[in-house]
């Protein structure tokens, strides 16, 4: 396809733009090596994506909890006045298309919130930061810890237990003694079903990752259920729709728990993209190359610096800070 020039964007053209909305309700490899690299080009822009990404998956919570028809209707009588192309600025030079969008927001998730209020099934919504880990103690007793740049949508308990992960999650599950309630964590692309047991999930990018600790747990993608015994990773890759499993050791995968950042013959890449989910900042390589290299070390997940002196030091680079948020690795010139 031919993609777009994005640098101008606000949040709002964000909102209305198709492929946008694709990379964030159904990401796939595609869309998500473009937006990577698109907010490692305008980390300025950075901000704005996220914004816009945090509305659209609020609209499409409160779209998945409200009538079909409601949620129709009123989108439709917003999104008609967001797109008035009259009064395209006010006096002090703002887009009206902005403020009408988050009157579409105001609007939907108000009478989501009625409708959940008319249910009486309460919802709560737990974010974390850049940076940030959160310690969640949920109605049942069972503990989860949120990593950075994660939410939590934790549904009302009763004969079934329901949570939903947007990112990273590290979860100990208090078995219901006397009865059999089911506990499930719905990511992205699959569905992860559990009675007592504890495990890391893992949805930054659209696949999800578990690791099991102890316990049994089984995923559901479809009509496909894949059950798993404590040491074990599976990856699912949503757009080829395949399973991947093998035997790991469940420590490098929940080391970050313990404010541990742990990497075991791991993509240079992958690094990068870790690096970015944990603290927002961008890893850029001049040589290509570099991007396969394996790091293993093990390091404090507090200090941004020494994780960057690490990779500096490890593979002999040069690094250079291009703005707050950049750091630019290359090879250094051989004389």
């Amino acid at each position: 396809m031919e993609w777009k020039d994005y640098a101008d964007y606000g949040p709002e053209d964000f909102l209305a733009d198709d492929y946008f909305a694709e990379w964030v309700l159904r990401p796939g490899r595609e869309n998500e090596a473009f937006w990577t690299q698109w907010q490692q080009q305008y980390p300025e822009r950075k901000p704005m994506v996220e914004e816009a990404r945090r509305i659209l998956l609020s609209l499409e919570y409160a779209r998945d909890e409200m009538p079909v028809e409601s949620y129709d209707r009123i989108w439709s009588v917003l999104s008609d006045e967001m797109m008035q192309p009259a009064a395209a600025a006010d006096r002090s030079g703002r887009k009206w298309p902005y403020v009408l969008a988050a009157a579409v927001i105001t609007g939907v998730l108000a009478l989501a919130a009625v409708w959940f209020f008319r249910k009486e099934a309460p919802t709560f919504i737990y974010a974390s930061e850049y940076g940030e880990k959160r310690n969640l103690v949920l109605p049942d007793s069972s503990e989860v810890v949120l990593a950075p740049h994660s939410s939590l949508r934790v549904g009302r308990f009763g004969d079934k237990r329901e949570v939903w992960l947007e990112g990273e999650a590290y979860f100990s599950i208090r078995h219901q003694p006397g009865k059999a309630v089911p506990f499930t964590v719905h990511s992205r692309s699959l569905d992860i079903d559990v009675l007592g047991t504890s495990f890391n999930v893992n949805n930054y990018n659209g696949n999800t990752q578990v690791v099991l600790h102890s316990g049994k747990v089984s995923l559901r993608q479809g009509e496909k259920v894949v059950v798993m015994r404590p040491g074990e990773l599976v990856e699912f890759e949503a757009e080829a729709q395949e399973y991947r499993q093998r035997e790991v050791k469940p420590e490098p995968y929940t080391s970050w728990v313990k404010g541990i950042m742990s990497f075991e013959d791991t993509r240079l890449d992958t690094v990068a993209q870790r690096l970015y989910y944990q603290y927002g900042v961008n890893i850029v390589f001049e040589d290509a190359g570099l991007a396969g290299e394996r790091f293993s070390a093990t390091l404090p997940e507090a200090n941004l610096q020494v994780v960057i002196t690490a990779l500096k030091e490890a593979f002999g680079l040069q690094v250079r800070k291009e703005d707050n948020n950049t750091f630019v690795f290359s090879r250094i010139p051989v004389e």
